[in-house]
């Protein structure tokens, strides 16, 4: 079964389906010891050891591949997906990874959002990760090698069905009291004549709108997986990974690190004891360093809690408030709209030393923007923002963190004591802008050493 990111415990149950050759609840013990349990006695857990190639298709209610662009723009009608698994004793571990290849140009011109910082729609794929750990904690033999447990707020229940090889998950919404279906879904495995094994699964989910009426159908999934060695399977990754552009920022994004500490998410899948399991690093947390323009200051009051200034340094309470706009606004958009710019720019190698007379010097590859560079920069023609020099490649966003020669410096003033290599925050440039006469801009603190650019 393929599940959301989630940690739940299991349990054993079971009803007496003695008509159908499984025990009465006379033949069999209603309760027994959860640590003796072992899940490989059944072969459909057996072979949920080991890595899985999938096929994959999800579709709506109507039959058609799923769009829904604002929260997914990527193909739905064929993706691949990257899954292992493994049972230890009572418990049952998996790790997934789906991916999906661009967007077509078709939809693009339609809508041309991504999910990744610095992709392209109809260039770059996409990429999802999800992981559930199962543990049981209860057991009934009434109808052994069955689970149930709760699943992102809901019940879920896995039943062994046919003639051991076979699954059947369902996931059920309480409503009024009443359990009612939200999701079922069927898993079939079968081996083919060359010896390779397959799992083929389809899903029918359900938006239930009363008690014990689960619904018109809303989406339904069709997966066709293949059982392979792991080498098939890490090379397969990569190559996908290659094939539909999938950005390292993406890879980063889900597992921070890239795609080493991807593969070592995806082993976890098959490693025990649970506390062994590879979790993939949380990213750094990076503060953009942003202003407030000429064009945006002033705007939305009401939403931002003030009427903002140009030069102001946007702040966290800024940020929040614009992704609560509509669908949500990001500083990528914002910048891009012209109401905010980055605060903390260098010159790059493509565009150092460009016209001297413009900028009053010879500007030096790493050396900060300043905001006579700014100015002068506007002055040209109709007008060179921030934006579009990055977009040319002349400058470059860069953050800052604290140097050992500052770390630790007025714990009054930054709220807390600084630590070397730590991130400059947003509020540490406005704390620093606050003292005296507020004359300590990043570019000073930079000279004094107390903070550096990270290349």
């Amino acid at each position: 079964m393929v599940l959301g990111t989630a940690v739940f415990h299991i349990l054993i149950f079971g009803t007496s389906v003695s008509a159908f050759g499984l025990p009465s609840q006379t033949d069999c013990a209603r309760t027994c010891d959860p640590s003796e349990v072992v899940l490989s006695d059944h072969s459909q857990w057996e072979h949920e050891d080991g890595f899985w190639l999938g096929e994959y298709s999800y579709f709506d209610g109507n039959g058609d591949p799923v769009y829904e662009a604002e929260k997914w723009n990527y193909p739905y009608n064929h993706y691949k997906g990257f899954i292992t698994g493994s049972v230890d004793a009572g418990s049952y571990s998996q790790r997934n990874v789906f991916l999906y290849p661009p967007q077509t140009s078709t939809r693009c011109a339609l809508n041309d959002v991504v999910a990744f910082d610095g992709d392209t729609c109809g260039l770059n794929g996409g990429i999802k990760k999800y992981e559930a750990d199962q543990t049981t904690q209860e057991c009934n033999t009434c109808q052994e090698g069955s689970v149930s447990g709760p699943y992102n707020g809901l019940r879920s229940t896995t039943e062994l069905v046919g003639a051991g090889n076979a699954l059947l998950y369902q996931l059920f919404e309480t409503i009024d009291g009443v359990e009612t279906l939200r999701h079922s879904q069927l898993t079939t495995i079968t081996t083919l004549a060359n010896g390779s094994i397959h799992r083929t699964r389809t899903a029918q989910l359900f938006s239930p709108e009363a008690a014990g009426k689960p619904g018109a159908p809303t989406y339904a999934s069709f997966y066709r997986e293949t059982k392979v060695s792991g080498e098939v399977f890490f090379e397969a990754l990569t190559n996908t990974l290659a094939d539909w552009n999938v950005s390292d920022v993406a890879v980063g994004k889900i597992c921070y690190g890239g795609i080493d500490n991807l593969k070592q998410f995806l082993e976890g899948g098959r490693t025990w004891p649970v506390a062994d399991k590879y979790e993939c690093p949380a990213a750094p947390v990076v503060f953009r360093i942003m202003r407030w323009t000429a064009t945006g200051a002033g705007k939305y009051p009401d939403t931002f809690g003030r009427t903002t200034i140009m030069g102001e340094l946007v702040s966290a309470a800024d940020i929040s408030a614009a992704a609560g706009v509509g669908a949500g606004l990001s500083p990528s958009s914002l910048t891009g709209y012209g109401w905010w710019e980055d605060a903390v720019l260098v010159w790059t190698t493509t565009g150092a030393g460009k016209y001297p007379d413009t900028f009053g010097r010879t500007t030096v590859m790493g050396e900060l923007v300043s905001a006579a560079d700014i100015s002068a920069a506007a002055g040209v023609g109709a007008g060179l923002s921030p934006s579009s020099l990055t977009g040319y490649g002349w400058w470059a966003v860069k953050v800052l963190r604290w140097t050992a020669t500052g770390a630790g410096k007025y714990p009054d003033t930054f709220g807390r004591t600084t630590v070397n290599g730590e991130l400059v925050t947003a509020a540490d440039i406005t704390a620093a802008a606050s003292v005296g006469s507020g004359n300590l801009t990043p570019t000073v603190l930079i000279g004094y050493l107390w903070w550096e650019v990270v290349a």
